[in-house]
């Protein structure tokens, strides 16, 4: 084989390489927790951080109410405070190109059902998939089939 016959492949592999290589702007973000369930009025802390090379401009976008609690260079914690129905806050980062996570946040009632006992109803990706008293509760509709705990 001649010296020159292999070259031509040589700007080919290396376009690959750097292709599947993460570099410039192949920084991931991250929301912690992905998913989480809390009561209705609860609060949580979500964590968003990225693996930026250089120090990124990070946030948390949202309609609910939130605060910043901490921050590092490459993470910042914000905490969600009366929380009233189901949310999909979206993490973000700005470094070379913006990149997010969505987090999936879901609200569960809790109420005095018949009896004095505490009934509770959540929902899911499928639907409702907690317990209810059989019968709706101010502010929290109980869908779907009755479950009992």
């Amino acid at each position: 084989m001649a010296p020159g016959t292999a070259r031509p492949a040589l700007p080919a592999l290396l376009a690959l390489i750097g292709a599947l290589l993460p570099g410039l702007g192949g920084a991931q973000t991250s929301a912690h927790p992905p998913e989480a369930i809390i009561p209705r009025g609860g609060s949580i802390q979500v964590n968003c951080s990225t693996s930026c090379d250089q120090p990124p401009i990070l946030g948390l976008e949202t309609q609910l109410s939130k605060k910043e609690v901490a921050h590092g260079d490459h993470w910042k914690v914000f905490e969600l405070s009366d929380v009233q129905e189901d949310s999909h806050p979206i993490c973000f980062a700005n470094c070379h190109t913006q990149t997010t996570a969505a987090m999936t946040l879901t609200v569960y009632c809790e109420w005095l059902g018949p009896g004095g006992g505490t009934r509770q109803a959540w929902w899911g990706r499928g639907g409702r998939v907690g317990v209810s008293a059989g019968q709706d509760s101010p502010g929290c509709s109980v869908v779907g089939p009755e479950l009992t705990h």
